[in-house]
């Protein structure tokens, strides 16, 4: 049996960050804090929008709503992904030029 190898950080996961993603909407830096916030809680009091919700499903839109905040921490998590492993990925998934 071969010895099994463990990594500190893997590809599996980061190919899968747009799907976990999704589409989101993206502020600048230096948007206040409290206009981010603000815009949260309009975003997550939307996807609770039962008027919203019967409009998406009459348009087949599947709606997986995230938080704001799981949201931040899936993009820091990506973010700290090292380079080498990035690369990686990327040449094993074919996304190289």
């Amino acid at each position: 049996m071969a010895a099994r190898i463990q990594l500190p950080w893997a590809p599996a996961g980061t190919d899968t960050l747009p799907t976990a993603l999704g589409y989101t909407n993206w502020l600048a830096p230096e948007v206040p804090p409290g206009r981010m916030q603000l815009l949260r809680e309009a975003y997550d009091a939307t996807l609770q929008d039962k008027a919203f919700l019967a409009e998406a499903a009459q348009h087949a839109m599947m709606i997986r709503p995230q938080t704001g905040a799981e949201i931040e921490g899936l993009i820091k998590q990506a973010a700290a992904v090292p380079k080498p492993v990035l690369e990686r990925t990327a040449q094993l998934l074919g996304w190289q030029k």
